[in-house]
């Protein structure tokens, strides 16, 4: 063969053999591909077997015969068979322990329904509870050949389902019967639900109400409950708390309803909104009468002055109500205090340890109950007395560890107190004074009687000796000292308010300053007088000489107050007004107008224990032989004769202040009193009657010096029938009225029966209350005061016998 024949062959060899190297490498990588795509199909099998077999629910796959062609574990285990014995096997019958398919088979409703998947239907197999869903598997001309069962394991939801239910139901029962009122309605304003407490409060059940459109108007006729309403149809979405409406029950009756809402969106109702209703009827009447019974106890405390306290005592936080800031001026909202210490620095700096010790007692366990009285310092500076009672509230172990109490503002009845204790002083004052006023009558009416004596026997004895005689000089120095001891008499007299004073409506404003002008040149110079009285303040029924000597003795006192070192004596007049409250700062004084004379000096000033005395007689503070003691004694009667009072004022060290109330007299009420001219000897018959026969003989005497016939009897009951036989026979009958069996009124009532135009006059000297100028009826014009001198009896017999 050719060499180039072989060349070319063997270069077709080498190709060949190359495609053959190359085919062959091409082939071993597909031969390696399909190695590991046998793998990986081995591995998914076995993958999806673990994964089928570790499925929890339970899985079978049937053929179109209804015949097992595969289960899972969790179905091998449920059924308890191997897997191989569950192969070729109608489901029904494993399964389900049927001879057919059940109604219920997802397979059957499967081909009903044109091979579609069918999910979620419940059975019971298998002792359990299960969801079945069947997927169909087809073939390549679409024809179904079987497919997968699911049995989902639903005991569990079951049994969560259950759970629910019951516990719906039990809060169904619990919010149907909770003493609470509960609705539910739409958004239209329909009534869904309507628990038992509804039922109760409004008398309609929940058939009458649930569903009925007309409800809420059923239950709120009134128009004014549209709110409510509106409320509840309109706001559901945003809710509302403690709305109050008056709600009408079934048989009329209204009922106090609060209402809270809360709404919630359901995917088929729509907003569905829950109203929780309280019935507040009761308590709304409870807080009503609880409102009236507070405001009874505000007022009771109010007008009690009690205010209550509450102290902590572990911490000393203490409360006080209102009524205990009132005490101190400051309102609740100014009270800065809620310190038991803060509370005793009110107290008063003298009250303050009282107090204390007080607490102190109480807590230490020494005094049953803490009682204490102290002075409450206020705002505007005055100060409040308080009663205080309280008790300690113990622990188990006796420690005390609260303290509650009241206080009642007892001010008033202090100052009561104070004022009944200044009356009473006053009282008991005025009654020694008219003790001693009535001691002092008693005592004058004999003592009058011996001074008209000695007085008519020296005045007898002068007019009958000569003037050169030696006796004279030692009879006048009598009767000046007799004269004094008349004054002395008359004095006692005035204050013992029994002086039938010479009383006439004079004007005050000119009798003080007259008396001012005496009493000027009296005092010393170094004593400063100044003066207020206006020219004509208006009229008072006084005497005039009483008014100056009240003047004089006043002066003379306040001269005396102010020793050797002279001073400032300060007088004015004013008009006052005495209203019916301002009558308990005095005894006798009646409401009405008065003159006012105040005497104030800046002299040492009185003690309180000398005070109370100062008008008493023959009380003096002045060394023996400066001063009797009468003066002011005097003018204390002086006024007390003039329907008025004096009431002083002093303080050591700072002077005294007289203030002297005299009743005014306007003047429509001035009469004008005719004057008589005095004539003082006569010639008339009197009838002279008088018991002492001594003061008998000396008038007789003195009536016959005079130029008067006398007869003379000491017995009224011997001049009465003397009288009786002869009437005519008298001119005037002078007579005592203090006689036994028959007193001189009574035989001057019984003479001017028998003539009415005799003259009479009575003569006294005790100036008590038995004889005044009316007396019971009878009309005494002319009353002679024992003693009287020649002048004064001459006068009276001649004012007597013209009037007569």
């Amino acid at each position: 063969m050719p060499t180039h024949l072989k060349l070319a062959e063997t270069r077709q060899w080498r190709q060949k053999a190359a495609e053959l190297s190359h085919d062959n490498r091409k082939l071993s990588k597909e031969l390696s591909e399909l190695r590991d795509l046998q793998e990986n199909i081995i591995h998914a099998k076995l993958e999806w077997e673990r994964t089928f077999d570790a499925v929890p629910d339970l899985i079978a796959i049937i053929d179109q015969d209804y015949r097992l062609e595969r289960i899972n574990l969790a179905l091998a285990r449920r059924l308890g068979v191997e897997f191989r014995e569950a192969l070729g096997q109608p489901c029904y019958k494993l399964i389900c322990g049927l001879d057919e398919p059940p109604p219920y088979c997802p397979y059957v409703k499967c081909l009903a329904n044109g091979g579609k998947q069918v999910v979620g239907i419940e059975a019971s197999i298998l002792g359990g509870d299960f969801s079945l869903t069947f997927a169909p598997t087809v073939d390549q001309q679409g024809r179904i050949k079987g497919g997968i069962h699911i049995f989902h394991d639903i005991r569990e939801r079951k049994d969560h389902e259950k759970n629910i239910w019951e516990t719906r139901e039990r809060l169904r029962q619990i919010i149907s019967s909770m003493p609470v009122m509960l609705h539910a309605h739409d958004e239209q304003g329909n009534l869904v639900f309507w628990n038992q407490e509804c039922e109760r409060v409004t008398g309609y059940s929940a058939k009458e109400i649930v569903g009925n459109p007309e409800a809420l108007r059923l239950l709120y006729p009134d128009s004014r409950q549209n709110r409510h309403v509106n409320n509840l149809q309109k706001n559901q979405k945003r809710g509302f708390r403690n709305l109050e409406a008056e709600l009408t029950s079934k048989d009329g009756a209204k009922r106090i309803v609060s209402w809270s809402n809360i709404s919630e969106q359901f995917p088929i109702q729509g907003w569905v909104s829950w109203a929780v209703g309280l019935d507040v009827t009761e308590k709304r009447r409870f807080e009503e009468k609880l409102k009236e019974s507070e405001e009874r106890y505000n007022l009771a405390t109010r007008a009690a002055k009690v205010g209550v306290w509450d102290w902590d005592l572990v911490t000393g936080k203490a409360y006080l109500d209102p009524r205990i800031w009132e005490f101190i001026g400051l309102s609740h909202d100014q009270a800065p205090l809620h310190n038991i210490n803060d509370w005793l620095d009110m107290a008063h700096p003298d009250d303050r340890q009282a107090l204390i010790e007080g607490f102190k007692g109480h807590l230490a366990g020494d005094k049953s109950e803490f009682i204490c009285q102290f002075r409450l310092l206020h705002q505007d500076g005055s100060v409040r007395w308080v009663y205080a009672r309280g008790h300690a509230i113990r622990d188990s172990e006796g420690r005390a560890v609260r303290m509650l109490g009241t206080g009642i503002d007892i001010t008033e009845q202090k100052q009561a107190e104070e004022e009944t204790k200044r009356l009473e002083k006053r009282l008991q004052i005025a009654e020694k004074m008219e003790a001693l006023g009535t001691l002092a009558s008693g005592i004058t009416h004999d003592f009058n009687n011996y001074l008209s004596v000695i007085l008519g026997c020296l005045q007898l004895a002068i007019n009958d000796i000569p003037a050169s005689h030696d006796c004279l000089p030692h009879l006048e120095l009598a009767l000046k000292a007799s004269n004094n001891a008349k004054d002395m008499v008359c004095q006692i007299l005035s204050f013992s308010r029994q002086s039938k004073a010479n009383k006439s409506l004079v004007r005050l404003g000119a009798l003080l300053t007259e008396g001012l002008n005496f009493l000027r040149a009296s005092l010393p110079s170094d004593i400063e007088i100044s003066s207020d009285i206006p020219d004509d303040p208006g009229l008072v029924m006084a005497d005039s000489s009483q008014i100056q000597q009240m003047i004089i003795n006043l002066g003379t006192n306040a001269a005396h107050a102010m020793n050797d070192q002279g001073g400032r004596l300060s007088i004015s007049l004013t008009q006052v007004k005495i209203r019916g409250d301002d009558n308990r700062n005095f005894t006798d004084l009646p409401p009405g107008a008065y003159h006012l004379i105040t005497f104030a000096d800046n002299g040492v000033g009185i003690e309180p224990k000398i005070l109370e005395r100062i008008f008493e007689p023959f009380f003096t503070t002045k060394r023996s032989g400066h001063g009797t003691g009468m003066g002011l004694a005097v003018v204390h009667g002086i006024v007390k004769s003039c329907g008025g009072e004096i009431t002083v004022a002093s303080q050591v060290g700072h002077g005294t202040t007289f203030h002297i109330y005299l009743p005014r007299i306007d003047e429509s009420d001035k009469k004008q009193e005719p004057e008589n001219p005095l004539v003082k000897n006569g010639s008339e018959h009197i009838l002279l009657v008088d018991d002492e026969k001594d003061v008998l003989y000396v008038i007789s005497r003195l009536l016959q010096k005079l130029g008067y016939r006398v007869t003379s009897l000491d017995s009224g009951e011997k001049a009465l029938e003397m009288f009786i036989a002869n009437p005519e026979k008298f001119d005037l009958i002078l007579t005592d009225q203090i006689m036994p069996h028959l007193l001189g009124t009574d035989l001057v009532r019984n003479a001017l029966e028998i003539r009415p135009d005799i003259a009479t006059i009575i003569m006294t000297g005790s100036r008590d209350n038995s004889i005044t100028r009316k007396d019971h009826g009878l009309e005494i014009e002319h009353i002679l005061l024992k003693p009287f001198g020649e002048d004064q009896i001459a006068k009276v017999i001649r004012q007597a016998l013209l009037r007569g």
